[in-house]
C-alpha cells in the first residue's frame, strides 16, 4: 500500500526535512527579542505553572488578543523540551515547515512551478517571522491549509 503512495509521499517528506533543517538552524542561539516575542512563551509558562490550560494570563492580566493555539503549542513544546528559546520557537518554525509543505501541495494541485516553496523558504520576511515565537506563522500555515481543504 505504502509503495503505491511513495512517489507522492517521499517528494513531501523531503520538502518537509529540508524546510525544517533550513529555518531550524540555530534558533536557539539568541534570546527572545523585541517585546511581543517574550509575551506569548511567558504566558504559556505561567499557564503550566498555574496548571490552568484555558485562559491565558501574564502578570496577572488576561491575553484575549490572540488565540490559545499557539499557547497550547508552547505548553506542548515546553513540556517536551523544557522551558527554553528553543522550545518558545518550535511552534512557529514547524507551522512554517509545513506552510512550505501546504505550498508545495498548493503548487502541485494548480500544476504551476515546482519552485514557489523554495521562493517562499527564501523570503526574507517569511525566515524571519518563521524563527520568531509569535503567532503568524501558525496563521499562515491554517489559512493554507483551509485553502487546500476547499479546492
Amino acid at each position: 500500500m505504502l509503495k503505491r503512495y511513495f512517489h507522492y509521499i517521499f517528494p513531501i517528506l523531503i520538502v518537509f526535512t529540508s524546510a525544517y533543517l533550513f529555518l531550524s538552524y540555530q534558533i536557539a542561539d539568541y534570546t527572545l527579542l523585541d517585546l511581543d516575542e517574550p509575551r506569548y512563551p511567558k504566558a504559556a509558562r505561567e499557564m503550566i505553572e498555574a496548571g490552568q490550560y484555558i485562559l491565558p494570563m501574564t502578570n496577572g492580566k488576561f491575553l484575549f488578543a490572540k488565540p490559545i493555539l499557539i499557547y497550547w503549542a508552547q505548553i506542548l513544546s515546553f513540556k517536551t523540551f523544557g522551558i527554553t528559546e528553543f522550545a518558545a520557537r518550535l511552534p512557529s518554525v514547524l507551522a512554517a515547515s509545513f506552510t512550505i509543505v501546504m505550498s508545495y501541495i498548493f503548487s502541485r494541485i494548480l500544476k504551476i512551478s515546482w519552485f514557489l516553496p523554495v521562493i517562499l523558504a527564501c523570503s526574507v520576511e517569511f525566515f524571519v517571522i518563521a524563527r520568531l515565537s509569535i503567532a503568524d506563522m501558525l496563521l499562515n500555515f491554517l489559512l493554507l491549509a483551509y485553502s487546500l481543504y476547499i479546492i
